[in-house]
């Protein structure tokens, strides 16, 4: 396909787009998100205008544009045409919402994975296919209780802060293994009652980072179960570079006496369990109680 060809059916797909749809207020501008990063919004425009790549085959849709919204339900079109050996396709992406503050919202995609875009959730239908929420927006294959994400606006983070999930709420020594090596144990801390929304770790009892975070300091955003198992999403609102990340996933729970997570850059993985180490994650905390703290209780213990 002739670079100017892609560029006329890019400008198609740009003007064909007549905007029935209005975004949160809060969604505008820079946006932190688990799942991509930093976002750039134009609210005015309803529009994601950079920040969702998304690769199917030898295309990257750069910026989408909200066609369509009901509900909680908000539905994203591609500014970009997707080549799919010759012929055009257009890539969407269904979103369902739910705000947690003002200033945070959770997602899933409601989409089945794609082989041919990185295993994303994501809509490619032929190009003039008439792509609806009603029509569209379900899943074969739905999102587990794990495949979420959550967009938030920078600034206060203290402001998003929300209680973290109920086997964090304690203080506790731990070890931390990698798979190959096991740091920390009885000279450790992390403390989660002083703040029962900030985890904070004590390098100066073991200095292993955690949550890929320098400081040790991570506030908790949102949590969901599913049975015995939570997932617990983390933002650092320290330092960021190498090695440091902005979101953390924990897959988190109590067994015999203990409490197992394991953690993932940015949101969580599909299939993660406490007990396992993740492809993105820096390994297993096992967490033994010094205290426990309840969510609800104004005195310290």
């Amino acid at each position: 396909m002739s670079s100017t060809l892609i560029w006329l059916l890019t400008l198609f797909f740009v003007f064909r787009k007549a905007c029935a749809c209005v975004l949160p207020s809060e969604w505008d501008g820079l946006m932190y998100d688990s799942r991509k990063g930093d976002v750039m919004l134009n609210h005015a425009a309803s529009n994601v205008q950079s920040g969702w790549n998304l690769t199917s085959y030898s295309s990257t849709v750069t910026s989408w544009t909200c066609v369509e919204h009901s509900g909680d339900v908000y539905l994203f079109s591609g500014d970009q045409g997707i080549d799919v050996f010759g012929a055009l396709h257009a890539g969407y992406l269904c979103l369902n919402v739910t705000e947690i503050t003002e200033k945070s919202f959770y997602y899933q995609i409601i989409a089945d994975e794609q082989v041919n875009a990185g295993n994303e959730r994501a809509i490619v239908v032929p190009t003039g296919t008439i792509v609806t929420i009603a029509n569209h927006c379900s899943a074969n294959n739905t999102p587990g209780a794990e495949e979420f994400h959550v967009i938030l606006k920078p600034g206060n983070l203290t402001a998003t802060k929300q209680y973290c999930a109920d086997p964090f709420l304690g203080t506790f020594t731990y070890s931390h293994n990698t798979g190959s090596t096991e740091t920390c144990g009885s000279n450790s801390q992390v403390d989660v009652c002083e703040d029962r929304t900030t985890m904070k770790f004590n390098y100066s009892l073991c200095s292993t980072e955690q949550g890929f975070s320098q400081e040790g300091i991570l506030y908790c955003v949102y949590y969901t179960q599913s049975g015995s198992v939570y997932y617990n999403l983390v933002i650092n609102p320290g330092t960021l570079g190498a090695g440091h990340q902005r979101f953390t996933c924990y897959a988190v729970a109590s067994n015999g006496g203990q409490v197992f997570a394991s953690d993932d850059a940015g949101s969580c993985a599909k299939g993660q369990n406490p007990y396992n180490k993740t492809t993105d994650g820096s390994g297993i905390l096992v967490m033994q109680p010094l205290v426990l703290c309840r969510k609800y209780d104004q005195n310290q213990y």
